[in-house]
């Protein structure tokens, strides 16, 4: 998508005759703003696990969007509700490309209704912001949530997560709070849990210490045929095998 959405803040100040009552607002949602960047231009690679496992993917520095912790209040008309909570970290995005890769549909349920969204290409790679601490008047400290990770030693993950969401491992030095029991997860050395979003599609180990979903023969539609492939082996060709089944045939 070319379009960067992000939540709207709206601030409302009410001045009655009676006493204010006040109603703490929980900053879930995040704001995005287009930003200048001072830092000087490079560009990195990296394999990247989120919907898919995208190996090879080019990241470009300076940022280009900034997304911290908003707000959203008196939003007319009402929307549906039913979306997730809990306070966000504030982000940096910098512009990112990774080779052509099938995307499984996603299943997405926020304040404004429910739907299946079909993902096409990554555009953004949204850095965490490191955790910033304040003082404020009556000299007390107020620090930002700090997201997940990284892993320690055996590979675990530790942290806090906004809700219910866990911490899990999402490389060798990274980890990514998901919520508990959707996707594709990282539970130990050479251990995957969770279920990916395509049926056909199976959940195993990417890396020492990442998992990713793979897709195995047959695909969606098709009778030994089409593409499959093994996380961060190759993509290869579903072929029969010779005994009435199907087989991932690699390239060459």
């Amino acid at each position: 998508m070319r379009r960067t959405l992000s939540a709207v803040a709206v601030a409302v100040l009410s001045i009655t005759l009676t006493p204010l009552a006040v109603v703490a607002q929980t900053p879930d949602h995040l704001k995005c703003y287009r930003v200048k960047d001072p830092q000087r231009p490079t560009t990195y690679t990296a394999d990247l696990v989120g919907l898919a496992a995208e190996p090879g993917c080019r990241v470009r520095v300076p940022a280009t969007v900034a997304c911290v912790p908003a707000v959203k209040t008196n939003v007319v008309p009402t929307p549906p509700g039913g979306g997730g909570t809990g306070v966000p970290n504030s982000f940096l995005c910098y512009k990112v490309k990774c080779p052509p890769t099938a995307l499984p549909t996603l299943s997405a349920t926020d304040q404004f209704g429910s739907r299946t969204v079909t993902p096409r290409t990554a555009t953004l790679l949204c850095a965490p912001l490191a955790p910033v601490t304040t003082t404020t008047t009556s000299t007390t400290t107020t620090t930002i949530p700090v997201s997940c990770g990284p892993p320690d030693s055996g590979g675990q993950c530790n942290g806090a997560c906004p809700g219910t969401q866990i911490c899990l491992a999402t490389g060798a030095t990274s980890c990514s709070c998901f919520d508990s029991g959707v996707g594709c997860f990282f539970t130990g050395p050479g251990q995957c849990g969770g279920n990916c979003q395509n049926v056909h599609d199976l959940c195993e180990v990417f890396n020492p210490r990442s998992c990713g979903c793979a897709r195995q023969c047959p695909g969606p539609g098709e009778t030994c045929g089409g593409p499959c492939g093994f996380i961060g082996t190759f993509e290869g060709t579903c072929q029969p095998d010779g005994s009435g089944g199907c087989t991932c045939t690699p390239p060459g």
